[in-house]
């Protein structure tokens, strides 16, 4: 018989930290202007309003994805996923071991990095408009 993999728990980290991903893409820029625009008028910017955050417990797996996302080869169709095998070599690197933290750390990262590829796509799309 084949090998059973852990259950996967936490779904909820994956939908924050999508959201987050996507937020920051979107916004990320704008923060320090959204906050001297509040600051100066009192008057919080829309998208602030609506600004996910992550919850502690999800930072390492953010972090690991930002240090991932440089490990990304461009291709003729746009930015290619993160490999396994830079995934496995990370969290090798920094020492996690667990095949459940493993399997965790790889779901994660891959649902970011479909966040981050489906929205570069999507602003390819728009400057190709």
């Amino acid at each position: 018989q084949g090998r059973v993999l852990p259950h996967q728990a936490g779904r909820r980290s994956g939908k924050r930290l999508t959201a987050f991903l996507d937020w920051s893409l979107r916004w990320g820029a704008s923060i320090k202007a959204f906050e001297a625009r509040a600051k100066r008028t009192g008057v919080v910017a829309r998208p602030m309003l609506s600004r996910p955050q992550l919850k502690q417990a999800d930072v390492p797996y953010y972090e690991a994805f930002s240090a991932l996302s440089a490990s990304r080869q461009a291709g003729a169709a746009g930015n290619e996923a993160i490999p396994i095998s830079e995934v496995l070599a990370y969290l090798q690197l920094v020492g996690i071991a667990s095949v459940e933290a493993r399997v965790k750390y790889l779901r994660l990262i891959q649902k970011m990095d479909a966040t981050f590829r489906a929205y570069t796509a999507e602003n390819a799309n728009q400057r190709a408009s």
